[in-house]
């Protein structure tokens, strides 16, 4: 009985919830699932006896976008009426660096990144495509020094574990 559980986030490799996991958890808002296949599940967010133990229409299921569609159609996990996508990690930073002006950008990732604002080459440069430079996915190292950054926020990137940022003019550092 978790009586004050709101969130939960189940990991990639979850491939079974078994019954009753949720029972008497009437707090649960929402659901971060990572699994781009939908765990099977029976009557996990059931009582014992039966009752849904979760209001369906206002709990938020989160799912990877590659696999909303399989969520809305897996039993159980269709009985969500708010099926959102699960938000994918981002780094973000500012430089002063010119547009066409190469600076130092190495990405060391699980699985290609996506990167907008500038364009990776060769030996951890880039080209720089806009001020504003975002990238998205499972980043586990970073290496922007020299990239004449005025901020860079790693806050919504828990992947990353080695970051490499100096000889910038940071005025703002998010970790």
């Amino acid at each position: 009985s978790c009586t004050m559980l709101q969130k939960v986030v189940l990991g990639s490799n979850i491939s079974e919830i078994e019954e009753f996991v949720f029972a008497h958890c009437p707090s649960l808002s929402e659901i971060h699932v990572k699994s781009l296949t939908p765990p099977d599940v029976v009557n996990a967010f059931s009582n014992p006896d039966g009752t849904p133990n979760i209001n369906y229409n206002s709990c938020v299921l989160y799912v990877p976008e590659k696999a909303i569609d399989l969520y809305k159609d897996a039993e159980e996990w269709s009985s969500f009426t708010q099926i959102k996508v699960l938000s994918t990690p981002t780094i973000t930073m500012t430089t002063t660096a010119n547009v066409g002006d190469y600076i130092m950008l190495s990405v060391d990732a699980e699985g290609e990144p996506e990167v907008e604002g500038a364009e990776l080459k060769f030996s951890g440069m880039a080209v720089v495509k806009a001020p504003q430079i975002t990238i998205r996915g499972h980043v586990t190292g970073l290496d922007c020094s020299d990239a004449q950054l005025t901020e860079l926020n790693v806050s919504q990137m828990p992947t990353l574990t080695k970051l490499w940022c100096n000889n910038n003019a940071l005025t703002a550092l998010d970790t």
